[in-house]
């Protein structure tokens, strides 16, 4: 699916074919990364192709439904749906690492939360890439969030 605007400007989707590509080496590509477990180096390496045509190829792969993933969700796990999270009147989330700082972002531009829990580094890598800096918080010193009454 690729957006696509109609003649008003709006934003739809369209099914577009995905581009033509070698489905052999796209699924040779596919089954020594998925069921063979080698790394996109050494896949790279036995092809004599970059590490990134190995991603477009394994992206192509699932494109032309030459892999197809399908992820089951355990019966006892009830994920609810982005409607069901948005009537929740206050909701949240908890992450930490400076490595999921993109992943945390993401989902604090979504609207979905009205707060976060997190460690400092990833506190200071989302301030930090707003241009923000981020000091200690001592006993007597309020959060962001506190307000004096």
């Amino acid at each position: 699916m690729r957006p696509q605007w109609n003649d008003t400007g709006e934003h739809r989707e369209e099914d577009v074919p995905p581009a033509p590509i070698d489905g052999l080496l796209a699924a040779s590509v596919a089954r020594r990364f998925y069921l063979e477990n080698q790394s996109k180096v050494d896949i790279a390496k036995e092809f004599d192709i970059s590490r990134f045509k190995v991603a477009r190829l394994l992206d192509a792969a699932v494109a032309h439904n030459i892999v197809r993933i399908d992820i089951t969700v355990p019966a006892e796990i009830d994920a609810p749906s982005v409607a069901e999270l948005r009537d929740v009147p206050e909701l949240i989330g908890i992450s930490g690492g400076a490595g999921k700082a993109e992943a945390v972002r993401a989902v604090l531009n979504s609207g979905l939360l009205t707060g976060i829990v997190t460690d400092t580094a990833t506190a200071r890598r989302l301030l930090w890439s707003e241009g923000r800096e981020i000091t200690p918080r001592t006993a007597d010193t309020p959060c962001a969030t506190e307000t004096s009454v």
